[in-house]
């Protein structure tokens, strides 16, 4: 049995190993970016659709008591 193997098969066969691999890495790559964009306009719709429910929460919500809207004590007495 020969133990000797023709470079030039050697090197075709890398070669066609290696194309395979970099088709492959490239569509990844091209389906990590779709992902990526898809990913993004989700994200400002579920934003901008959770902007709009709190706005209309704190519309529909009473003003909390802050530094400067204080609650007064006449506020829940008739006699003030």
């Amino acid at each position: 049995m020969d133990s000797e193997i023709d470079v030039n098969f050697l090197v075709g066969i890398y070669n066609q190993r290696l194309n395979a691999m970099t088709g492959q890495n490239i569509l990844l790559e091209a389906k990590i970016q779709s992902m990526l964009k898809q990913f993004e306009e989700d994200r400002n719709k579920l934003l901008m659709a959770n902007l709009e429910l709190q706005r209309k929460v704190d519309i529909l919500t009473p003003e909390k008591p802050t530094a400067t809207n204080k609650v007064k004590r006449s506020d829940y007495t008739e006699e003030g």
